[in-house]
């Protein structure tokens, strides 16, 4: 089965701060913002992003993949916050046969992650005015998407699955060989379609989506890859504000006077913490509404499931709960030290007016 007409994308996601101005950067930038959701199937009008992001062109970027020239148009997307998606967007064409072959090269063979991090550095310097505690995280998701137009003869979905399972699920697992069948059904398990030739599979770390009007599914794909960066991020963000934490109580407790209170900037470091992942993780919730469109949402849903979205959120409100629970006690001890000093303060004022009474008399 030959690919008559088809496209790759490649994102790569990365954290840039905690928040973006976007109206700042549309001034800074002169651009427009990035186009809303095409509402593919029957949809309610509400289905669009809440906080439309800003699509950047950042030109072309010329490489070899599979021996074979290849343009790609380079954009980015920001989102207010905090997240920037670079996108490659690249025509294909080849044997259905031989995709593994350019999924395998696009994860081994050619660095786009790199080329990725330099046009993210070009716009960062434009745009940092913009930026709210600016700052790259280290921290990268990759996420490819095989889409196919057209290819040489019709085919349905059904048949195309059944005939064919082996060449797309050794693409999506970036194979050269055969692999097993549990793997294969593994990979291209709850395939999502609405029309008979149409469909749409997400594995871990690929998609092979086939359909003519696909670029809402290229969306909420893209957006799912920036929600899995900014998931992680704030993972490693607690757990390293976790052992500062710590560091600071142990230290604390060699420091403890009655004159000075170790805990005050502490406290405040939490109730900060506490606020700036709960204000995130709302405005990410929010930056996307998917609700009464079963088509976008199943994409949605089966891609975060592939993601572990659950475990990395349970992960998240657990250290969110071990950081309440240092923040309820660093409470209760000041109130202690507060308690003691008010004691002390009270036995020094008695033994004062003792001790003038005892001089007067």
């Amino acid at each position: 089965m030959h690919i008559k007409t088809g496209q790759i994308f490649a994102f790569y996601a990365f954290d840039a701060g905690y928040e973006i101005d976007l109206q700042r950067i549309s001034q800074i930038l002169k651009t427009e913002l990035a186009r809303k959701l095409i509402k593919k199937k029957t949809a309610p009008t509400y289905i669009q992003y809440q906080t439309l992001p800003l699509t950047i062109p950042m030109g072309e970027y010329s490489f070899r993949l599979v021996d074979m020239p290849m343009k790609a148009e380079v954009t980015a997307k920001v989102f207010d916050f905090g997240a920037i998606s670079i996108a490659y967007r690249m025509p294909f064409s080849c044997y259905l046969s031989e995709l593994n072959r350019y999924s395998a090269a696009l994860l081994y063979d050619v660095n786009l992650d790199v080329e990725a991090k330099r046009f993210l550095e070009e716009l960062f310097l434009k745009i940092k005015p913009a930026v709210k505690k600016p700052s790259i995280s280290g921290i990268v998701e990759d996420y490819f998407i095989f889409q196919v137009t057209e290819f040489e003869k019709d085919i349905t979905a059904k048949d195309l699955r059944k005939d064919y399972s082996m060449d797309i699920a050794r693409a999506l697992r970036f194979e050269s060989g055969d692999i097993s069948e549990n793997e294969v059904n593994e990979s291209l398990k709850n395939p999502v379609s609405y029309y008979e030739n149409d469909m749409v599979i997400t594995d871990w770390n690929a998609a092979f989506v086939y359909d003519r009007d696909y670029g809402d599914t290229i969306d909420v794909l893209e957006f799912t890859n920036v929600e899995l960066v900014e998931l992680r991020f704030n993972d490693g963000l607690l757990d390293k504000r976790l052992i500062e934490l710590y560091d600071k109580i142990y230290e604390s407790r060699r420091y403890f006077t009655y004159l000075f209170n170790p805990y005050d900037k502490t406290i405040r470091t939490i109730s900060e913490l506490k606020v700036e992942v709960s204000v995130l993780f709302e405005r990410i919730d929010n930056t996307i509404k998917l609700i009464g469109d079963i088509y976008l949402a199943k994409v949605y849903n089966l891609t975060s499931d592939r993601f572990h979205f659950d475990k990395w959120e349970k992960g998240i409100e657990k250290k969110l709960a071990s950081i309440e629970s240092i923040y309820v006690i660093l409470n209760n001890r000041l109130a202690t030290f507060r308690a003691e000093t008010l004691e002390t303060i009270i036995i020094i004022l008695i033994a004062v007016e003792i001790i003038l009474g005892l001089t007067r008399g």
